[in-house]
């Protein structure tokens, strides 16, 4: 894709001046993620687009043979995208711990095991659950290689 392009021939010297445009640009990645999982969870985008570590692979492949600047714009958007999803308010997650610490303050007291061990459990099901699906994009898309593989090596 050539998202980062608009950026290629935005430089600067002034490191101050770089400072404030690296944080301007990753509040537009930051909205551009948020925008899409928005559009996940409400299914204007379906859960076929979400990709695993070789859709990624590919991606970023892609993005370094395009050029050093895609890639590495591809690379401040990996970043900021495993920000925000760690802070998902998804209990085995940081952010979902947040919200656990929060309950406990708003209680004043430690919330029971119980009620832990079930958060957690949920929140991992959840990961494994979005995990799976991401792999299973990534193996479906290339069905007939993995397919073609298996049948040279009998």
């Amino acid at each position: 894709s050539d998202e980062g392009a608009e950026y290629k021939d935005d430089v600067v010297s002034n490191p101050l001046v770089a400072l404030g445009r690296g944080a301007q640009r990753t509040g537009d990645i930051l909205v551009m993620i948020v925008g899409g999982i928005a559009q996940l969870v409400t299914g204007h985008v379906g859960m076929s687009q979400l990709s695993g570590p070789i859709g990624i692979g590919e991606i970023a492949a892609d993005a370094y043979q395009a050029s050093w600047e895609q890639f590495v714009w591809l690379m401040a958007v990996i970043s900021v995208n495993l920000a925000i999803l760690n802070l998902l308010p998804i209990p085995v997650l940081d952010g979902g711990q947040i919200v656990l610490a929060a309950a406990e303050g708003i209680k004043g007291s430690p919330l029971p095991a119980r009620a832990r061990d079930v958060a957690q459990t949920v929140g991992l099901s959840l990961i494994l659950l979005l995990m799976g699906v991401a792999f299973w994009n990534d193996i479906a898309r290339h069905w007939s290689g993995v397919v073609q593989f298996f049948s040279t090596l009998g």
